[in-house]
Parts: C-alpha cells; sequence; structure tokens
C-alpha cells in the first residue's frame, strides 16, 4: 500500500486486484457514492480506469474530513500522502511555507500522456484543495504548466483570497489541459 500511494505504482495497485474483487471495488464506490470509475483496454490488453476530477477530489476531501475512515486511518493515509517521491506539478509551484499530501499518476497510451496531480495544501495552519488533469505528449512540460497553475494560485493564498474557514468548499479545477 505505501508503495502504491508514495511511488502512484501501478503494479502495486494491480496487485490489490488478487485482494479485491471487482464486485468488492464496486461496493466500496457505492457505499462513497462514487460511479465506478470507466474501464478502458490499453494498448497492453490491460484495463485501465478513469474519474472524474469531482470524484477523485471526494476522496482526497474523506480523507482530510475524516469522513469514511476513522481519524487515526485518514491521518495515516494522509501522511503518507504527505510522503509522495513526486516533486514535480503543485508540489514544485508550492513557496517556502506550504506543505501538502498529493497523490499523483501518470499514464501513458496511445502516444498521449496524462499527469494529473490532487493536493491538499497547508499554509498557517489553513488547508486548500487543487487539483489538475493533464494531457499532452511530455510529462515534463505537462509537470510545469501545472507546477505554473500551483504558483497562480498560492499567490493568491498568500493574498488571502482564499476562504479562512480551513478546506475551501470549491476550487474551480481544470478537467484536462491539453499541451503541445
Amino acid at each position: 500500500m505505501e508503495n502504491m500511494v508514495t511511488n502512484s505504482d501501478n503494479m502495486s495497485t494491480a496487485l490489490l486486484h488478487d485482494y479485491a474483487t471487482l464486485r468488492e471495488i464496486g461496493e466500496f464506490y457505492k457505499e462513497i457514492e462514487l460511479s465506478l470509475p470507466k474501464m478502458q483496454a490499453t494498448e497492453a490488453h490491460q484495463l485501465d480506469d478513469f474519474m472524474q476530477i469531482s470524484e477523485y477530489t471526494k476522496i482526497i476531501r474523506m480523507l482530510y474530513n475524516a469522513s469514511y475512515l476513522t481519524k487515526d486511518f485518514s491521518e495515516y493515509a494522509l501522511s503518507l500522502l504527505g510522503n509522495t517521491h513526486f516533486n514535480l506539478g503543485l508540489t514544485a509551484g508550492l513557496p517556502s511555507g506550504f506543505t501538502s499530501s498529493h497523490k499523483y499518476g501518470v499514464w501513458k497510451n496511445n502516444g498521449k500522456t496524462e499527469l494529473h496531480d490532487c493536493d491538499i495544501i497547508y499554509h498557517q495552519g489553513k488547508a486548500y484543495l487543487l487539483a489538475v488533469m493533464s494531457q499532452g505528449k511530455d510529462e515534463y512540460e505537462l509537470a510545469n504548466v501545472i507546477k505554473g497553475i500551483s504558483k497562480l494560485v498560492t499567490d493568491r493564498v498568500q493574498n488571502k483570497i482564499v476562504s479562512k474557514a480551513g478546506l475551501i468548499d470549491y476550487c474551480p479545477v481544470l478537467d484536462v489541459i491539453e499541451v503541445g
């Protein structure tokens, strides 16, 4: 589990299917009121799942609010997300004094690369959620675009435009950015 989260390792994720059937996964999605991800065959004849950004962020919010897992398990999951080994994208755009717990993913298929990054970003005892899903040809170019978005948002946070209540209820997100 740790390798799956900290390295966004798709092979580790695939191992979970040895322990959880598609039916059990479907029941979990139904329980947390998410639609089952759309499955699509890839070039390697593996199944790939697709999730809407609103559903992706819902799972992250559930961890932050400890609304599905216990507080201890939610904190443990967030600590794993805080130790992710990916330092490009949203985290690269964070200035000093900002930290994050984030889930990222890179997927390459049919000459396209997708880079998705979803962070709970902490600053001065408050937190906000920022998620970007991008698609293009080059992973590093996508990471630089996401870094720019992160910098733009953190500049606004530093200017106290984000809610003072804690994790903001709504943050405009970009569904897909086509780069290149």
